[in-house]
């Protein structure tokens, strides 16, 4: 769940990879200017995807705290029957394999080359990157009437894809100066935490802010190191800071959603340079 950064190589030699839906609890006032118009129903449909939480705050530690009944039921009404190996680009989705314990990538080439081993419903896709620990249930994906797959969130380890996407990418070019990448952020977090509070914590409080200390450094680690092995001109991150959205996961409040587009459109309105310099370079490959 999404969690959240999207990152995408774009040019000839492009590979598509996205991590699990970032779903962004109580919202802040809302800031969006009136004379703008409200998002479209896609963009607020969030409240509707995402339940309300099941359990008693207690119980969460137990059981995750949301049913994937609604959100299934979104995947099912958007997606229907497509399958991977249908994608109009190249896709590669990131999950992690609890049992096998390893990283898991859906990838629509490999679909497409071998569909009896690796074709899926994009819906089953869809909620495999989005099975955030201790929000959804882990997925489950029947591949033989005696296996399965079981699998979370592809953030738990590639919470920015991008790294995945360029070793993908590399497959298909002679060097990786035919790579240009736009890594598109879903906004960083801005709550401190401070060493007073936090000193003396153990497992049961440590437990939801260390997920997000943990994806939030492997992605902006992951961003220094494309920044420097791709270089400037062939890498470009748009990401912004979450100072007027709320960041946590699993806010997905009709606010906060308007809050989370105008924080987005102020990222376009200043990022006039970098989405020059994207065009320019990708009119260069053409």
């Amino acid at each position: 769940m999404s969690f959240r950064r999207p990152t995408v190589p774009v040019g000839p030699h492009a590979s598509r990879t996205t991590s699990g839906a970032w779903l962004p609890r109580e919202p802040p006032t809302p800031v969006r200017p009136s004379s703008r118009p409200a998002p479209s129903p896609s963009a607020t449909a969030g409240p509707r995807t995402v339940a309300r939480p099941i359990l008693p705050a207690a119980e969460k530690i137990f059981w995750p705290e949301y049913s994937p009944k609604p959100l299934e039921k979104a995947l099912a009404d958007y997606l229907g029957d497509a399958r991977l190996k249908d994608a109009l680009t190249r896709v590669t989705v990131t999950a992690y394999e609890t049992e096998r314990r390893r990283p898991f990538f859906f990838r629509s080439t490999r679909a497409a080359e071998n569909p009896d081993e690796y074709d899926y419903f994009m819906r089953d896709v869809a909620r495999a990157t989005s099975a955030a620990p201790t929000y959804f249930p882990t997925h489950k994906i029947d591949t033989t009437p005696s296996d399965h797959y079981a699998l979370v969130d592809g953030g738990v380890f590639a919470n920015n894809p991008g790294m995945c996407a360029y070793v993908d990418a590399l497959k298909e070019v002679s060097s990786g100066d035919d790579v240009i990448m736009v890594s598109l952020g879903t906004g960083s977090l801005t709550r401190p935490l401070k060493y007073d509070e936090i000193k003396s914590w153990g497992e049961a409080r440590w437990v939801q802010p260390l997920i997000s200390v943990m994806m939030d450094g492997v992605s902006a680690t992951t961003d220094y190191q494309l920044g420097q092995i791709l270089g400037q001109g062939n890498y470009f991150r748009l990401q912004t800071t979450l100072d007027v959205a709320n960041d946590e996961m699993d806010d997905a409040s009709s606010a906060n959603i308007e809050n989370l587009v105008l924080q987005a459109d102020r990222l376009i309105e200043a990022s006039d340079a970098t989405l020059a310099a994207i065009c320019d370079r990708l009119l260069q490959t053409t």
